[in-house]
C-alpha cells in the first residue's frame, strides 16, 4: 500500500516518544512523590492514582475526547503519547521510587560532604544507581508498553493495528494481515528482550568494577599474611582488567574477570586473585 512506509515510520517515532515519556516520567515522579513539598507532591500523588486505578482505554478516550470539552484539542499522535507514556510512567515510578529508596544513605551524605547539592547528589549519586537496579522491571514495563500500544488505534494513532485495518478495508483478507501484525509484534518483542539482556549484562560487568567490599576483604588478609613485605606499592598490586583475562568474546556472554596481583615479598612472585562474575554468579579464586 503507497502510506505502509509512512506509517511505519510514524509506528515506530510514536513508540520511542512513549517510551520516553514512560522512563523519564517515571524518574521525575518519583522523585517529586519523596522529595518535593507537600504542596507539589499531593497533585501528582493525585495523577498516579487515576492512572493505576483506571483503565487504559478510558484514560485515552478522556485525553483524547475529554479535553475538547474544556477546549484542548490534542492531535491523536500527542493524545496517544500522553496517555501510554504517563499510564506506565506511573507504574515505572513506584518501581524507582522502591530502588531510591533501597540506596545506602550514607551514599547521600557522602555526596554532600564533597560539595554537591541534593539535587546533584540525586542527578548524579543515587538516581544513577536507582535506575541500574531497576533495569529488568522497567524493561518488563516496556514489553507491556509495545504490546498495549495497540489500543491507541481506537482514537486513529498509525500503529501496527490500524495499518492492519486498513490494509484489511482495502483487502477483505483479515486473517493474513492480523498474522502479520502479530509477527511484527513477536519480532520486536523478542528484539526488546534481546536489547534488555544486554543492558543487564553491560550493568553487571560495571559493578564488577567496583567491588569494595571484596577487595577490602582480600587485601586485609593478605596484609595479616605479610604481603608487600620488601615490596614498593606500585611493584607488590596489579589490578588487571585487560583483554587478556577479559576476552571480547567472554564480556559479551556476561562473564567479567578482575584479577588483584599481589607479590608478597622480593623477588616478586605474584599472588592472583580473581574474582570471576558470570551472569549473577560471582565466585573467587586464589592462584599462586
Amino acid at each position: 500500500m503507497p502510506g505502509a512506509p509512512r506509517d511505519r515510520t510514524v509506528a515506530v517515532g510514536f513508540l520511542i516518544a512513549v517510551a520516553l515519556v514512560s522512563f523519564f516520567g517515571g524518574i521525575i515522579f518519583a522523585v517529586i512523590a519523596l522529595y518535593a513539598p507537600w504542596i507539589i507532591r499531593q497533585p501528582f500523588r493525585l495523577i498516579e492514582w487515576v492512572f493505576m486505578g483506571t483503565p487504559l482505554l478510558l484514560q485515552l478516550f478522556l485525553i483524547y475526547f475529554g479535553l475538547v470539552q474544556i477546549g484542548i484539542d490534542l492531535p491523536a499522535f500527542v493524545a496517544g503519547i500522553i496517555g501510554l507514556g504517563l499510564h506506565f510512567a506511573v507504574y515505572n515510578s513506584e518501581l524507582i521510587q522502591t530502588a531510591i529508596l533501597s540506596v545506602d544513605k550514607g551514599q547521600m551524605e557522602a555526596a554532600r560532604t564533597v560539595g554537591l547539592s541534593r539535587g546533584q547528589a540525586l542527578r548524579k549519586v543515587v538516581i544513577p544507581q536507582a535506575v541500574r537496579d531497576v533495569i529488568p522491571p522497567i524493561g518488563n514495563n516496556m514489553i507491556a508498553l509495545l504490546k498495549d500500544s495497540a489500543l491507541v488505534s481506537v482514537i486513529g494513532v498509525s500503529e501496527l493495528t490500524l495499518s492492519a485495518q486498513r490494509a484489511i478495508g482495502a483487502t477483505y483478507r483479515p486473517f493474513e494481515f492480523y498474522l502479520v501484525a502479530a509477527a511484527f509484534y513477536y519480532v520486536i518483542n523478542l528484539c526488546m528482550e534481546w536489547v534488555q539482556r544486554r543492558i543487564e549484562r553491560r550493568m553487571q560487568v560495571r559493578q564488577m568494577h567496583t567491588l569494595p567490599e571484596y577487595r577490602d576483604l582480600l587485601l586485609g588478609e593478605l596484609f595479616a599474611r605479610g604481603a608487600f613485605a620488601g615490596a614498593t606499592a606500585e611493584q607488590s598490586f596489579r589490578v588487571v582488567t585487560d583483554e587478556g583475562v577479559n576476552p571480547p568474546q567472554s564480556v559479551e556472554a556476561g562473564r567479567f574477570v578482575v584479577e588483584l596481583r599481589v607479590a608478597p615479598s622480593l623477588p616478586m612472585r605474584f599472588i592472583a586473585v580473581r574474582l570471576a562474575q558470570n551472569g549473577e554468579r560471582l565466585t573467587v579464586k586464589e592462584q599462586l
